[in-house]
């Protein structure tokens, strides 16, 4: 195909048996926006009997609610129905068919995905549901993305369990909850990822301590935009503005105050690493800046007392170092 004269490919599916009355469809989108690209999803129906066919379709949504849809079908004839114009653009959706007469349908789909790569492909809906199924298929070399789309069906919640078997025998299980009546997507790739075998993830903030949050919130984002929204995320060895002039220690005592340290806190950070060294001497530090809360003589600077400020705001921090004041 030239899909409208813009999205070249092609695909086919092999052909059913017979008609039934229902269909399920746990695969379907209608994004249209700059990030992920251009997706137009049909629903193609066939009706080979001699009556007219009543179908009714219900569109599952992320995190459930539902919208129906209901179409007639004239006896031996075919039809579509442009998912798109039924639910608006920019959602994600899984659909029930139902039939009071035997019918045969299709979701045929057509992308821009990230407008990067073009194409379409075409499915044959599944007559039921299953608590188990088998996917041989899939990958994420550089250059693929794979996704696995759940569709639940049921008023009532389900866990899904999916485990990830490679080509060493080794295994990895995820476990997804799905709403009652919803579709819920899967990435592979990020479900694969150093991220679901971690604890948490790490900023190392270095310039301009008023930017520090800014970095803090950007990861938290990350995390929860690719469906790790409990991954703890700490900061990571603060405690010197490099950029600051030899003895500017009013500037380092924002950054362990409240400018750096204390926007941290206001934004949910929990686990703050302090970097708390002595200083080289005058000529000897690698960068010839004021690095640590101490002279190189052992006396502290004023960011050493926001460093004890916040142990006496936070009772349960341990006093540490005990030794040095």
């Amino acid at each position: 195909f030239n899909y409208h004269g813009a999205w070249t490919g092609g695909h086919g599916e092999a052909g059913v048996p017979g008609p039934a009355n229902g269909w399920f469809f746990s695969e379907g989108t209608t994004r249209n926006n700059e990030i992920d690209g251009s997706f137009e999803e049909w629903i193609s129906i066939q009706n080979p009997g001699d009556e007219i066919a009543t179908i009714t379709l219900i569109y599952m949504f992320e995190g459930g609610g539902t919208q129906q849809q209901q179409v007639t079908l004239a006896p031996r004839s075919r039809d579509q129905v442009l998912v798109n114009n039924v639910i608006g653009p920019n959602r994600d959706v899984s659909i029930q068919l139902s039939s009071n007469q035997p019918v045969i349908a299709e979701r045929p789909m057509y992308f821009d995905y990230h407008r990067a790569w073009q194409g379409g492909h075409v499915e044959v809906g599944n007559l039921n549901t299953s608590s188990t199924w088998f996917l041989a298929e899939g990958t994420t070399r550089a250059g693929f993305e794979e996704w696995i789309t759940l569709q639940n069906p049921n008023n009532h919640d389900v866990n899904a369990t999916i485990t990830f078997m490679f080509t060493d025998g080794q295994t990895q299980q995820k476990r997804v909850p799905l709403s009652p009546l919803s579709r819920t997507t899967v990435s592979a790739n990020r479900s694969l990822s150093i991220a679901t075998i971690c604890d948490g993830l790490a900023v190392h903030p270095y310039y301009h301590p008023k930017d520090w949050v800014n970095g803090y919130n950007a990861v938290k984002q990350l995390a929860v935009r690719h469906g790790y929204p409990n991954l703890e995320v700490v900061v990571t060895e603060i405690g010197w503005p490099h950029n600051a002039p030899w003895g500017d220690y009013d500037y380092q005592r924002q950054a362990i105050g409240d400018v750096g340290v204390g926007q941290l806190w206001g934004a949910g950070c929990r686990k703050i690493w302090i970097y708390n060294d002595v200083d080289n001497p005058p000529g000897q530090a690698w960068d010839a800046q004021d690095d640590g809360m101490f002279t190189y003589t052992g006396t502290p600077v004023p960011a050493w007392n926001e460093y004890k400020r916040w142990q006496s705001l936070l009772t349960d921090y341990p006093n540490l170092p005990g030794h040095v004041w």
